[in-house]
């Protein structure tokens, strides 16, 4: 279900969304009734049933809504964290409703895990884990997909396994969910410090900041509009085994041109995919997808060629971002596009894919991993992507 793109058109997908909201509402006007209760409970005063509570309220909204309760963060009382945790495609709902949120004095309500501090998270470490790492120190480096690995090192934590557990458990905390999505790549946790670069635990956030601003630093510091003029494009074969291709996201790419090998490996591995690993300047990196699976060799290239060029120009010339590469894969061709301000720019594209008599199943996607399950159909009746 679309939150971010829906279609007005689409009565059964709205109709289904004002359900949702029906109870997402009814979730609030629950919590708020109980709020004195579950408050009193976790001040020590009598027992509320807190799990059954959160299972026939919060998650008749969705079943896969996970929730954490902890300290206030912002004053006295207590924070509710909502989080999709692995389902992704669930962000855009959460968002919803939390935007839906009451006021409520001595509670606080997040997007997922929020980041909790060197003191908190020493505390969770070893409340979870049974060990103390305040002693601990951090090391990060930058690695694939323009992410960043975060190295730890727990003195008198000698079990390997023990130390791999404070380690997730510490990033989690110290970071928060949404950074840690959008940002950490590798966790772990080393025997010894080896290497430059360590930092005391207490400075993790500094230091996962210090490799955030590494990778900003290293993208261009133009738009992809600007930069793209005077860069080479590579052509590349991709070698995906057969058996892993899929008609979803990029797995079944074959062979694509592009100005940024980088990225364009990040679409096809299918990890959490950020934009703001890849610009500056809060580009948003969608993709036309178009069915090509009656199209043979060249013809499909040929025949996506027009439109890929008009879009180019259209979009330039209206200051709305650019076509950044494309593909062909065993069914689908593919259109990168680098936006700058995409409910500007859909109008647009929609009008020229029709224009070039784009198949009845070509979409615009989203590449970022909280968008991941919006859509735009270019017609009217395009039925949802694979």
């Amino acid at each position: 279900m679309r939150w971010v793109f829906p279609d007005p058109n689409d009565r059964e997908e709205n109709t289904a969304r004002d359900a949702v909201r029906g109870r997402i509402d009814a979730w609030w006007q629950a919590f708020a009734e109980n709020a004195g209760a579950i408050d009193a409970a976790f001040r020590g005063g009598p027992d509320f049933e807190l799990v059954e509570f959160m299972q026939g309220t919060l998650q008749t909204i969705d079943e896969n809504l996970m929730w954490e309760y902890g300290p206030a963060l912002r004053g006295d009382g207590h924070r509710l964290a909502i989080s999709p945790e692995s389902e992704y495609g669930l962000h855009p709902l959460t968002a919803e409703i939390l935007a839906r949120a009451p006021e409520l004095k001595r509670f606080e309500f997040y997007h997922g895990r929020p980041a909790e501090g060197p003191n908190w998270a020493i505390r969770s470490v070893e409340a979870r884990v049974g060990v103390d790492v305040g002693k601990g120190s951090i090391r990060v480096d930058v690695g694939e997909n323009n992410r960043v690995d975060t190295l730890f090192f727990f003195p008198g934590v000698n079990d390997p396994e023990t130390s791999r557990n404070a380690a997730f458990v510490a990033a989690e905390s110290l970071f928060g969910e949404q950074l840690l999505d959008r940002w950490v790549g590798v966790i772990d946790a080393l025997e010894r410090p080896e290497g430059e670069g360590w930092m005391p635990f207490l400075d993790a956030a500094d230091a996962l900041q210090r490799g955030i601003k590494t990778v900003r630093e290293s993208l261009p510091d133009t738009p992809w509009s600007q930069w793209l003029d005077d860069t080479a494009w590579t052509t590349l074969q991709i070698n995906t085994a057969e058996e892993e291709r899929e008609p979803t996201g990029w797995s079944d790419l074959l062979v694509a041109t592009t100005p940024h090998v980088g990225i364009t490996q990040a679409l096809v591995q299918g990890t959490l995919f950020h934009s703001g690993r890849y610009s500056r300047f809060d580009e948003k990196f969608c993709y036309l997808k178009l069915d090509e699976s009656e199209l043979e060799g060249d013809e499909r290239f040929e025949r996506r060629r027009p439109l890929e060029d008009e879009l180019d120009a259209a979009l330039r010339e209206a200051g709305l971002g650019c076509l950044g590469g494309g593909g062909s894969g065993v069914w689908f061709g593919y259109s990168l596009l680098a936006l700058t301000d995409v409910p500007a720019a859909i109008p647009l594209i929609r009008e020229l894919a029709r224009r070039h008599d784009a198949p009845g199943n070509s979409w615009l996607c989203f590449a970022d991993f909280d968008w991941c399950a919006e859509w735009v159909g270019i017609w009217d009746d395009t039925p949802p992507p694979p």
